[in-house]
Order: structure tokens, then C-alpha cells, then sequence
């Protein structure tokens, strides 16, 4: 072989080499980073079920306690079913499916059927004994069947537990409920909630409730982070842990964690495939590029040293020579991926009007109070009419549609007459405005009412919606914004006995009298 042959096999196996090691390289990045992608996926999305599902427990049980400080609760003298049904509101309005009073001989009533009944239960003399919370491990629903879990608040009179209050749910809505998150649906993945005996209590599939965490992953296949036996052991301890796994033959990253308050665990699968998908295309478009680059390279060296391969002869020996000397290879080093960045912060705006948030809403009006010390300012709390009519007639779609009319036309009205407003809650919102005189609120409580009516409607029905409002004054007869809103919430309860789309103003001497 000449020196010229030489030095071309040897430069195109080189070439080849360095391209090989550098397709590798490339391949193991993309693998590397997708795992690390999904890793990172997996927990941010297990967290956000978990802080999701935790903070509707607690919203739950807060609700609980203050259901169990009312007066017609810790009132014996009625019968459990009056006591039930003085909370068929709360039901409603929180789209509880069943709220309900068992006595501590085991009568009971609920607002779902507003019967009374006997229930012999191990959570009675328990929660009598502890005076404690309690959240349960699914059961039957005595009077529907339906499998269902329940959390107990007891019923405190005089420091005594005389009953106790509790809202259940079906485990058809808690599996839609963790499997409901739209940042992270599209297939990715599917979410399930285990209960303290570790059978499955929230799964997509609902075949698969009740099924004992042991038969779903018999024949699930552990390829790294953990293995059956460890999996099943930090179950049951409780604790935190992830791993890769093939199972139902998809390749899923999975992470699982205690849910605080409860012996409960939460497992969170994500597809790693269908997860990085747009990653892998667009780096393997990358990786085909890099071929088609360096097959071009190949090619239009192989020519260049066709055509010069005379006059390079002795620079190619020359060369030859070099590459025979050289005894070692260069390693090739590449930098760890280091994850996805994930930022959360505390919502500032309601997500459908984008209307303060009634904290945000509070700061603003003290200080814009803070800033006008002898300035009067009305507090207008508005309710709108009918809502509920067109969420159950049209659906929540065309009742989201009216709540953002509505909110934006407060907005409008707010700003031109320098004032500010939020959302409250449902349907409620908040206005404070600056008066120069009393009677200025009654205009301005008309020209409110004008302005917001409206209507939607799906092409064959329409409905109307509109407002009622109270009025009050601070700083007249109050000393603090949570006076005023609370002498404007009085007052609103009077417009909405009076009737749809009136107005009332709340004087402390005339017991809200309207203006």
C-alpha cells in the first residue's frame, strides 16, 4: 500500500471513528436527558396531585368545623334529619355529594336522601372517645351502596361531643378528581391513590378499585430505583420513592408519597415515551442532520483526495508518519443535564376573571384607605342573579361565560370611578369606591345594577342574569375593612330578601333599611 492509500484509509476509518464516538455520545445525552426530563415531570406533577388532594382535605375539614360550630347543629332538640338538612346549602354550593349527622346511638341522615336511619360503625364510640378528625379507607354507602370514603368532624357542645358531622364522597369522583390536571394529561400518564390496607381507592379503571396493590404489579417488571419487594415495603412504611419500570409492556417512570393527614399513598405514573416525545424528535432530527453532515464530509473528502492525490503525496506521507505515531485516542467528556426548572408561585389573580384575589384585594384597599384618611369610601358587596339557573340549564361553560362579562364590566366600572374590586367567591364580588357624599352611593348603586345585566345562551335558550347589591359606609360605624364588608354583607342579604336586582344600604340605626 503507497503512502497515499494509506493515509485515506487511515484518515476515513478516523473520520468514521470520530463520528461513531460522537453519534454515542449524542444517543447517551438524549437518553440521559430524557430521564431526566421525565424524572423531573414525574415529581412535579406527583406533587401537584398531592398538594391538590391534601388541600381539598383540609378545605374539607375546615368546612367540617365550621358546619360543627353552628347552633342548629349542637341543637339535640331537633331530629338528626333537621340537623342534616340545615346543611342541603353547603352541599350544594360546595358540590358536596353527601353531607351528613350520625348521632352516637347510630341514627343518621344526610342531604342525599334525607331519611333517617341506624348504622352500627367502629368510627362512633372511636370519634365520641377522642373527640378527634377522622378520614376513612372506603366503605359501602349504607343507602346507596356506592363505595365511598368519609371524613368525620365531631359535634362540640359545652366541651362534650354530642354528634358528629361528615362529608363523603365516591371513589368514582376522588379517581376523576387525581386524574383531572391539564398540565399534565394528553396521555402521559394516569394517577392512583392507595388506602391504609394498600388497595387501590382512585385508578382510572374503575375494574380496578379495591384491587390490593400486590396483584397490580405482580407482573409489573422493576428495571431500576427499586424492586417489587422494596416497592411494596416503602408502601407500606409509608414512605417516598420512584423507580423505571415496564408494565402492561409501556415503559413508565413512576414516583409515589404519603398524603399528609391520611394513611393514604398516592402513585403517579408517567409514559417516558409519550412524555419526551417532542424532546426525542427534535433531538434525533438533530442526530440526522449530524449523519447527513458528516456522510457530505465523507463524501466530498473522498473526491478532494481523489483529484489531489498527486501533489498531496508527500504531504500525505508526512502525515502518514504522524498518524502512526500517535499511540492514543482523546476522550470525549459531556456535561449532565441538570434537570427542568420548575416555578410556582402564589396566584395573585382569579384564574377565570382575572380579578384580584380577595388577599391581593384587602392590601389594595388599605392602602388606597391608608392613603385618603378622611376620605369616605363605599363598599359595595355584589351577588349575581341567576347563575345558578344557567349552570344547571346551559351548563358551568355558559356560567363561566356570564362571571367573566360580569367581572369585566366591574373592572371597567371600578377604574373609571377610581375604585377597586375582586372576585369573592362564586358568585359574589367585592367594590370599594371613594364618595364624596352618602347619597352618591345609591347613584352609584343604580348605574351598578343597570350595567350589569346581560344574557347568554346556546342558540336555542337564553337566560338573563343581573345583580343584587348592599352598601356600606367606612369609616361610618365601623372601624376596620372586615367590619365594612361584613355591614355590606348584611345589607346584601337584605336586597336579595327584597328581591332579584335591588339594592340596600346598611345604617346601623335602621337595620340595613334600604335607601
Amino acid at each position: 500500500m503507497n503512502s497515499m492509500k494509506r493515509f485515506s484509509t487511515l484518515f476515513f476509518r478516523h473520520l468514521w471513528v470520530v463520528f461513531t464516538a460522537f453519534l454515542v455520545i449524542s444517543l447517551v445525552s438524549i437518553a440521559f436527558s430524557a430521564y431526566i426530563l421525565v424524572e423531573n415531570h414525574t415529581k412535579e406533577s406527583t406533587d401537584y396531585h398531592k398538594r391538590d388532594l391534601s388541600s381539598r382535605i383540609n378545605m374539607t375539614y375546615r368546612l367540617l368545623e365550621g358546619f360543627s360550630a353552628q347552633p342548629e347543629l349542637q341543637d339535640l332538640s331537633l331530629s338528626v334529619m333537621e340537623r342534616a338538612m340545615s346543611l342541603k346549602a353547603y352541599a350544594s354550593a360546595f358540590d358536596f355529594w353527601m353531607i351528613g349527622v350520625v348521632d352516637p346511638d347510630g341514627t343518621i341522615s344526610s342531604t342525599l336522601r334525607p331519611k333517617i336511619g341506624k348504622v352500627a360503625r367502629d368510627y362512633i364510640p372511636r370519634i365520641l372517645s377522642t373527640g378527634e378528625r377522622e378520614i376513612s379507607d372506603p366503605f359501602p354507602a349504607g343507602a346507596t351502596g356506592d363505595m365511598i370514603y368519609t371524613q368525620f368532624m365531631p359535634v362540640k357542645k359545652d366541651g362534650k361531643t354530642v354528634s358528629i358531622c361528615f362529608v363523603s364522597t365516591p371513589l368514582e369522583h376522588l379517581s376523576r378528581l387525581i386524574n383531572t390536571d391539564k398540565r399534565h394529561g394528553r396521555g402521559e400518564g394516569y394517577a392512583l391513590l392507595l388506602d391504609s390496607t394498600r388497595s387501590i381507592m382512585a385508578h382510572p379503571d374503575k375494574n380496578k378499585l379495591l384491587l390490593p396493590i400486590e396483584g397490580l404489579v405482580a407482573s409489573e417488571r422493576f428495571l431500576y430505583g427499586s424492586s417489587q419487594e422494596k416497592f411494596l415495603q416503602d408502601i407500606k412504611a409509608k414512605r417516598s420513592g420512584e423507580y423505571l419500570s415496564l408494565f402492561e409492556d409501556t415503559l413508565y417512570f413512576t414516583a409515589f408519597t404519603p398524603i399528609d393527614d391520611t394513611d393514604w399513598m398516592l402513585i403517579h405514573r408517567i409514559r417516558i415515551v409519550h412524555a419526551v416525545r417532542y424532546v426525542l424528535m427534535g433531538l434525533l432530527l438533530q442526530t440526522a442532520f449530524y449523519v447527513l453532515v458528516f456522510t457530505a464530509l465523507y463524501r466530498y473528502a473522498q473526491k478532494i483526495v481523489s483529484k489531489e492525490i498527486k501533489p498531496m503525496d508527500a504531504l500525505l506521507q508526512q502525515m502518514d508518519a504522524l498518524g502512526r505515531s500517535l499511540g492514543t485516542t482523546g476522550h470525549i467528556t459531556t456535561e449532565d443535564f441538570l434537570g427542568i426548572l420548575h416555578l410556582s408561585r402564589e396566584g395573585l389573580s382569579d384564574a377565570l376573571t382575572g380579578l384580584p384575589t380577595r388577599t391581593l384585594f384587602r392590601q389594595k384597599a388599605q392602602e388606597l384607605i391608608a392613603a385618603s384618611p378622611d376620605q369616605t369610601f363605599g363598599f359595595f358587596f355584589i351577588d349575581m342573579d341567576n347563575l345558578k339557573i344557567i349552570n344547571d340549564q346551559l351548563g358551568h361553560k355558559y356560567g363561566d361565560e356570564a362571571i367573566k362579562t360580569f367581572a369585566s364590566l366591574l373592572a371597567t366600572f371600578a377604574r373609571r370611578h377610581s375604585g377597586l374590586c375582586c372576585r369573592y367567591g362564586g358568585d359574589e364580588f367585592v367594590l370599594i369606591l371613594p364618595l364624596d357624599t352618602l347619597g352618591e352611593a345609591s347613584d352609584l348603586a343604580r348605574e351598578l345594577l343597570a350595567l350589569q345585566r346581560g344574557s347568554v345562551s346556546d342558540g336555542e335558550r337564553s337566560f338573563f342574569y343581573g345583580a343584587s347589591i348592599g352598601v356600606a359606609f367606612y369609616p361610618l360605624e365601623c372601624d376596620s375593612l372586615d367590619k365594612a364588608l361584613q355591614h355590606a354583607d348584611i345589607a346584601l342579604y337584605d336586597s336579595k330578601h327584597k328581591g332579584k336586582g335591588t339594592f340596600s344600604i346598611y345604617l346601623p340605626q335602621q337595620n340595613a333599611k334600604p335607601e
